[in-house]
């Protein structure tokens, strides 16, 4: 997608306002989130079955939409949970199941935001738009907003800038739009 049109349908493109320490590795770089898709490799069939999940998602400067959890502990079943500590456990034998949950959650929008560098390395990346997805049990549906602090805030878009178009409800439905075109859901916007 060109430039302007990535801008002209998500809006203007953000770097972060922080980075929270577990979402750095043991190196300092940016963890990727574990549960890492561009929109269109995401199994719609995930979204489907994991109605507890709290999906986040941002939207690239080249217009890509990438999905990641918000709370992997939250997402997969004990007996995934138990599978995977136990693998884990193979490397690092005084690995507890809480220490595993803490690495695991607290996963933020900028781990989908996450860029590579030519070596493979992950490094912080902006993103025209981010948010979560999620089914609301209320109205029956899945719902896609414009939530995440450190994209989306005052903080990370100043008002006083001129050039910041952001309170345009039509990024969020063409995020929107897209994702229930790529899954074949329905999904609606709904302003945070």
């Amino acid at each position: 997608m060109e430039q302007w049109k990535a801008k002209y349908d998500y809006g203007e493109s953000v770097n972060p306002t922080d980075l929270h320490p577990e979402e750095r590795s043991d190196d300092m770089s940016l963890r990727l989130n574990p549960m890492w898709y561009p929109l269109k490799k995401f199994p719609r069939k995930l979204l489907l079955e994991r109605l507890n999940a709290r999906w986040i998602f941002t939207v690239a400067d080249n217009g890509d939409i990438y999905i990641g959890v918000d709370r992997v502990s939250g997402t997969i079943e004990q007996d995934e949970f138990e599978r995977l500590l136990g693998g884990m456990r193979e490397k690092d034998p005084t690995l507890t199941a809480a220490r595993l949950r803490d690495s695991l959650d607290r996963q933020g929008h900028p781990t989908v935001a996450a860029r590579f560098e030519s070596d493979g390395k992950t490094k912080i990346g902006s993103a025209r738009i981010a948010g979560h997805l999620e089914w609301n049990e209320e109205s029956g549906r899945f719902e896609v907003t414009d939530a995440s602090g450190r994209y989306m805030s005052p903080d990370a878009r100043p008002i006083s800038s001129a050039t910041h178009d952001d309170t345009n409800p039509r990024h969020l439905n063409n995020v929107a739009r897209r994702m229930s075109s790529q899954l074949g859901v329905e999904i609606h916007a709904v302003r945070f």
